[in-house]
């Protein structure tokens, strides 16, 4: 058995620290509106055209805390297949 060290670090305004800055909305909290949230897709989408929306979904850097499973239930509920 071997023993695992962790580290915390302690940030004045962690929101600010890199890695977390560089994150998207939080669909939680920062849900944008309809129409902000398809200008902010279609803006991504410019950069890389044949990105998926599945794919979109899943950075991190577009929208945080969106995993495998619920962007596959998100797509399912609006009837948008993955692929698209």
């Amino acid at each position: 058995m071997t023993r695992r060290f962790g580290r915390i670090k302690l940030q004045a305004d962690p929101p600010s620290e890199d890695p977390i800055c560089r994150l998207g909305f939080d669909v939680l909290d920062e849900l944008p509106a309809p129409p902000q949230f398809a200008a902010a897709v279609r803006k991504r989408v410019a950069r890389a055209p044949a990105l998926k929306i599945k794919a979109l979904l899943l950075e991190q850097e577009f929208c945080s805390g969106i995993g495998n499973w619920i962007g596959d239930e998100v797509l399912y509920q609006a009837g948008i297949h993955p692929e698209a």
